[in-house]
């Protein structure tokens, strides 16, 4: 019988012993606690995330562990486990040494042959990636819908709104022999020629959630192919870095690839309608960890006494979110250089290469 006892015994722990060591494999956070909150069992990664061992978290509570606002809320989660004798699903925020983590949790009761619940049981994974994640792109995407809804407002609504005061005008002239109606009609077309222009930038804009796949020369091509076809007396050439479509591509449409496309356009944009450029030249490279985007043009140019306009400030703006810097150089009539620098981020490097 002591044989037999024994080896029982030794059984009894070895399969004790396999049990931990699949829950120390895990990734996630796993642990049981009594009815009254004292820990029965931790695994590794609780032991690495809480900087406790095992043997110092064996009968405390979590109030003898972690912050009383922290150690409050895992209590009434329990409690309304033990309750309602049913598994719980919840956010729980704990503070670690870079921070608040957020954690999904279930938790659930442990009950023995009778029913009786004996211990709480609770497995949590790290979310905190994730949710960051999450609320940046919900910031990108509010970023995106303020700066849609200010090109509008700037762009063709202002622009429909001097078209329509303009052909009132003209409408009021054709009572008058002496007025310029044809002058006045010019300036209306002009003023809805840039509201349509306006209007499909922004289309474009909202498509290139669309193209999420596509390597960033592609997208800028399609971006110079729709400015060419804006003013065919403009030439644009676009000149890409022998490699790189097979090198850096375009991660989420919503996030450094479309701010470098937003410069670019920007960029493009002022080299048509201000500089009276007739040739402009776009090139893509690689410098390093950096892309370098780069327009220029053979325009009229500007001084350094021109006041920096809406649009400068704008790519401005976006170069310094995304870590990088803007440089303008011009002078009266020897054209405008723009270069747009910018670290490869992670969404640039690991995103889907070109394949042709």
């Amino acid at each position: 019988m002591d044989a037999s006892g024994g080896d029982f015994g030794e059984r009894f722990r070895a399969s004790e012993q396999r049990l931990q060591d699949i829950l120390d494999s895990t990734p996630a956070v796993v642990y049981i606690k009594d009815p009254e909150g004292r820990y029965l069992l931790v695994n590794r990664r609780y032991e690495e995330l809480h900087h406790v061992s095992r043997v110092e978290a064996m009968g405390k509570t979590d109030h003898e562990i972690f912050p009383k606002e922290v150690a409050d809320e895992f209590h009434a989660n329990d409690e309304l486990v033990l309750g309602s004798g049913r598994p719980l699903e919840l956010e729980e925020s704990v503070p670690q040494e870079d921070g608040l983590h957020t954690f999904n949790s279930l938790r659930f009761p442990l009950g023995d042959a009778d029913g009786t619940t004996y211990a709480v049981c609770g497995i949590s994974t790290d979310n905190t990636a994730r949710k960051q994640a999450e609320e940046t792109l919900l910031d990108v995407r509010e970023v995106e819908r303020k700066r849609m809804a200010r090109d509008l407002h700037d762009g063709a609504l202002q622009d429909l709104a001097y078209g329509l005061m303009e052909m009132e005008v003209t409408r009021l002239h054709l009572e008058d022999k002496d007025a310029d109606v044809p002058a006045s009609l010019g300036r209306a077309g002009d003023a809805f020629r840039h509201a349509t222009e306006n209007l499909r930038a922004v289309v474009h804009d909202m498509r290139l959630g669309e193209e999420k796949n596509r390597p960033l020369p592609r997208l800028v091509g399609s971006l110079v192919e729709r400015m060419r076809g804006m003013d065919p007396r403009c030439t644009i050439r676009l000149d890409v870095q022998e490699g790189f479509s097979s090198g850096p591509a375009v991660g989420p449409a919503i996030g450094a690839d479309t701010e470098v496309l937003h410069v670019i356009g920007e960029a493009l944009t002022n080299a048509r309608r201000h500089s009276g450029a007739r040739n402009v030249r776009v090139s893509l490279r690689v410098e390093g960890d950096h892309i370098v985007a780069e327009v220029s043009d053979n325009g009229r140019g500007f001084g350094s006494e021109t006041e920096a306009g809406v649009g400068l400030a704008s790519m401005r703006e976006r170069a310094l979110r995304l870590g990088g810097d803007l440089a303008v150089e011009s002078k009266p009539g020897e054209g405008t250089w723009v270069r747009l620098r910018v670290p490869m981020s992670e969404a640039l490097r690991d995103a889907p290469q070109d394949t042709g």
